[in-house]
Formats: C-alpha cells, structure tokens, sequence
C-alpha cells in the first residue's frame, strides 16, 4: 500500500481534486481498486472525493477507462501516482489518452535503480504501448489488422511519442 500512502499525501494537499483508483484484477475477491479505496478511507479521506475504476487489467486499460472518466468531469490534467517501476511507463500511457501529466509522485525509494537511462528496446515498447494506449493501430504487418486502413503518413503516434517522452526524461533529470 505504499503507493496508496502516497497518494493519500498527494490527496492532502490538492484537497478538492478527486482521486481516482484503478485497477480491475481481483486479489482475494477484491479488485485493486476497491482495496486502494478502503485504504484511503479507513486513512480519513473523504469517500466523495474518490472514483473507482475497476474494468481494467493492465496499465494500458488503466490508462483508457480513467481518461474517460476524467473527461466526462471536464478533467484533462493530473498528478500520476505509481509505483517506481511504472512512472516512465504510465505518464507515457496516460499522455497518449489526451490527459496532460503535470506532475508523477511515488514512494519513498530509491529512484535511482528505476530511472536509469532507457534501452532503445525499452524506449520501443513504452512507445508501442502508448500507441495501444490511444487505440492506434502500432503495424501494417499482413493479416493482423483490417485492409484498407488509412495511411497514417509521416508523424506516427511512436515518433511523437517519444518525442514527448524523451522532453519528459530531460525535464525530469533538470531537476
């Protein structure tokens, strides 16, 4: 529950914005969700302040059904709480929704060990799960997609993404 603990501290100090928790894969008969949420009221945060998300099963579903939800609040920007090993990854992912990722708060860890430089194999499977993240189609490999799909031309969701991603990296490590 360290993740929830910092987003419970994250939570005291944006005390009108809501907390949204995710996670759809049941653990004991209880979704992530669901856990996250009890934790964070039996902890003294207010019920009403928190939406559950509980349909999804990887960090990419997490990613969609919580931009959907946000947006119907008229929300498009937010803090992403996570655990170390997904920060890179999940402000890639939530960023591909539409959702502006103004800001990514963990554990109290050692950061060092998540945050080395990325593998060009890294960089290309967060880029690739950013393209599935936005619901576009990452290939043109014969029989794996309909015929007839539009030519996406230059400027390809990965490109960009990774521009995005690589201004992320450099404005993290100038701090």
């Amino acid at each position: 529950m360290n993740r929830v603990s910092a987003g419970k501290s994250q939570a005291e100090i944006t005390t009108t914005a809501p907390i949204v928790v995710t996670g759809g894969v049941p653990k004991n008969g209880i979704t992530e969700a669901a856990a996250m949420k009890a934790w964070l009221i039996d902890n003294g945060v207010d019920a009403t302040r928190i939406v559950t998300e509980d349909k999804s099963g990887s960090t990419v579903a997490n990613a969609q059904y919580t931009s959907e939800i946000l947006r119907a609040k008229g929300i498009r920007d937010i803090v992403l709480v996570t655990s170390p090993n997904h920060i890179r990854r999940g402000a890639a992912d939530f960023g591909a929704t539409g959702l502006r990722v103004v800001g990514t708060l963990t554990t109290a860890t050692d950061l060092s060990k998540y945050l080395t430089p990325l593998t060009k194999d890294q960089t290309r499977g967060i880029r690739l799960e950013a393209t599935r993240t936005a619901r576009i189609p990452a290939t043109h490999e014969p029989g794996v997609l309909p015929q007839n799909l539009p030519d996406p031309g230059p400027g390809l969701l990965a490109d960009i993404g990774g521009q995005i991603l690589e201004q992320l990296l450099d404005a993290g490590s100038s701090n």
